[in-house]
């Protein structure tokens, strides 16, 4: 029996094949909260009606995806556990892509407020797997 072990090839993972897509979700999930700050002046003026508050506005958004992301990440967490973190990061980095996507659609600051607090969801969701 040890002859058959003995001559098994054990096929090495390619580490670089691994990593290298993990990294970049990493980085896209850490631009995410920092993208809105250098469009909050063009967020001001072309979504923002003049009765609206500015700075509380403003500051929703970026308490929006955080908030959504902290939630998010608490709940994934135990979940990738059971189900498999595999499946959870292929899972939340597709919904990275699609929020990514409806960011264009957003017209209005209500849908803007809507798509950066699923998009935190989204994050959220790839940041628990990858600590959980």
């Amino acid at each position: 029996m040890a002859s058959t072990l003995d001559n098994a090839s054990v096929e090495k993972p390619n580490w670089f094949l691994i990593i290298v897509p993990l990294w970049l979700a990493v980085f896209v999930v850490s631009c995410q909260l920092f993208v809105v700050a250098p469009l909050l002046p063009l967020i001001q003026n072309e979504l923002l009606n003049a009765s609206t508050p500015t700075d509380f506005a403003l500051g929703l958004l970026g308490s929006a995806y955080s908030i959504s992301l902290a939630i998010s990440t608490l709940i994934v967490g135990p979940v990738s556990d059971r189900v498999g973190r595999r499946k959870v990061l292929v899972v939340g980095t597709a919904l990275i892509a699609v929020m990514l996507f409806l960011h264009s659609f957003a017209r209005h600051y209500e849908s803007l407020l809507v798509v950066r607090a699923l998009s935190g969801m989204a994050c959220g969701v790839y940041s628990g797997s990858m600590v959980a």
